[in-house]
């Protein structure tokens, strides 16, 4: 039998009206996706099914994952995110028969937000030889003395520790601001999507990038989505912001 091709661009996979539609709530009244472009969904957090599933197939409409199965769930955090390629075997989607790939994404309660993709990274470096347990250094704001085995000897070393704070993926990711749990949620689905198309596409697995994609479709709901919204920045880099929903 011959199949009709299906379009997955964006606009084939979503449309965006001004009227209500059976179902909605007021987050998504202006974002409607084809419910068909995410097959596999399984929503236990606290949010509106029809609004995450809307949202995701937004955060995703460039990306055929018809074989992709998405769990979203609540985390005490703001968010939380992963890409599993194939299906771990302790998952409730392994051995499902179109499920190849699995994304599960945690979102937390809506006080967690306004957030930033802000991490801190710790780095640090020997100062001294090995000596023996009990030796004395002298004090320092940056210095921490760390205990471990060589053997069946106990020694200790002094290390420098710095301490820095950037976007997640690293200097060459944007800093992306999220103000709502609608917005966290483009910007999360997004990003775990890039995965898998670095998975399916066999490259070098890059969280910097797939944080610039995630700022990309971010940018574009934001001009499709009410003009209410603001540009900040912080220290030169650019910060994507996007507006309320309605």
């Amino acid at each position: 039998m011959e199949h009709a091709r299906e379009d997955f661009s964006l606009a084939g996979r979503v449309a965006f009206v001004t009227e209500a539609q059976p179902g909605d709530t007021p987050g998504c009244r202006a974002l409607h996706a084809d419910a068909t472009a995410i097959p596999l969904f399984r929503n236990t957090s606290r949010y509106p099914a029809a609004e995450v599933r809307a949202l995701i197939a937004f955060a995703t409409a460039n990306l055929d994952l018809r074989d992709v199965a998405f769990n979203v769930r609540n985390t005490g955090g703001a968010y939380a995110g992963r890409a599993y390629f194939p299906v771990p075997p302790i998952s409730t989607w392994y051995g499902h028969p179109g499920a190849a790939s699995l994304i599960v994404l945690r979102i937390g309660v809506s006080a967690s937000f306004p957030c930033t993709n802000l991490t801190t990274t710790i780095r640090k470096t020997p100062l001294t030889p090995w000596l023996p347990a009990g030796a004395v250094f002298p004090s320092g704001e940056d210095i921490r003395y760390q205990r471990t085995r060589q053997g069946r000897r106990e020694v200790w070393r002094a290390v420098r520790v710095a301490v820095s704070r950037h976007p997640y993926g690293g200097k060459r990711s944007p800093l992306i601001e999220m103000r709502t749990w609608q917005e966290c949620l483009v910007a999360l689905a997004a990003h775990e999507a890039q995965h898998i198309a670095q998975f399916r596409a066999r490259t070098r697995k890059s969280e910097a990038e797939c944080e610039r994609y995630a700022a990309a479709r971010l940018a574009h709901y934001r001009t499709l989505a009410p003009p209410h919204h603001r540009t900040v920045c912080s220290g030169g880099d650019p910060v994507v912001t996007v507006p309320h929903p309605l």
